[in-house]
């Protein structure tokens, strides 16, 4: 069984990063559906822009409502196997506590900053293990092949005041939940992470994703009996995946460090 962490160790780190920076150098396999698509990494990009309307909004979707936190719990899970079998990854996925770390991912955009307030950059990285990353869909629901830059706006400000640690499922604090607020503290207007539907552009986009899969856990855990099986909508499984069978991560064989939201 995975255990999934905040904190890693420096060579856990590299071994993490290494094993992203593989996957984005691997063929991809939906360039017959999404040609633009140059990598494996490129794949989880295309997939995430076709689905958006549905899944990322499914909140205002009569019919798929309340699929969001299953999806991307699938969504993690089959991009972690990728790590795993593809790049020889021997760790679990991280997740980005919000509580704990505003910011400290480095490679933070170039000036001249974006109008979500306090930003701190909003052009290309330049530093850090992606600075030589390139985008190749999007912006927004283009699956036109875009070749780009990675693009960041960190604001501290915003991260510290939405994704503090009152943070819990269903808060919303001046129109942002921890959801917005992840995204466009590391995203802003212009980075590719605060763009609802290229945003696994960023490799932060999945740390983060992996936190809200944390807080759905331990939402659950709050009143398991209840909430095991507690989700809104008429629909009881997607076109692949009974979501029955994801509503229970045990099942899937990963749980978190330090008691946060495990229970035998």
């Amino acid at each position: 069984m995975l255990c999934y962490r905040r904190s890693l160790a420096d060579n856990e780190k590299l071994e993490h990063i290494s094993a992203v920076k593989c996957i984005q150098n691997l063929p991809g396999k939906t360039d017959s559906i999404y040609p633009s698509v140059r990598a494996r990494y490129d794949d989880y990009t295309g997939l995430h822009i076709n689905i958006t309307d549905n899944y990322h909004f499914s909140a205002k979707n009569a019919i798929l409502q309340g699929l969001f936190h299953p999806w991307y719990c699938i969504y993690l899970l089959t991009y972690e196997e990728d790590l795993r079998t593809l790049c020889n990854y021997t760790g679990a996925q991280p997740y980005w506590d919000w509580t704990i770390d505003a910011h400290g991912f480095g490679g933070n955009g170039l000036p001249p900053p974006g109008p979500v307030p306090y930003m701190t950059g909003g052009g290309c990285v330049t530093t850090g293990p992606f600075a030589d990353l390139t985008v190749n869909l999007g912006p927004w629901n283009s699956t036109v092949y875009n070749p780009r830059c990675l693009t960041r706006d960190f604001s501290p400000w915003l991260a510290a005041r939405t994704l503090n640690s009152t943070v819990g499922p269903g808060l919303n604090l001046t129109g942002l939940t921890y959801h917005a607020g992840g995204h466009l503290a590391v995203g802003g207007d212009f980075g590719d992470i605060g763009n609802s539907y290229s945003s696994p552009s960023d490799p932060i986009f999945f740390l983060h994703h992996a936190n809200m899969d944390r807080l759905w856990n331990v939402w659950q855990r709050g009143a398991w009996a209840a909430r095991k099986e507690d989700i809104a909508g008429p629909m009881s499984k997607d076109r692949f995946v009974k979501i029955r069978d994801i509503m229970d991560i045990k099942e899937l064989c990963y749980f978190y460090k330090d008691g946060y939201g495990y229970s035998s």
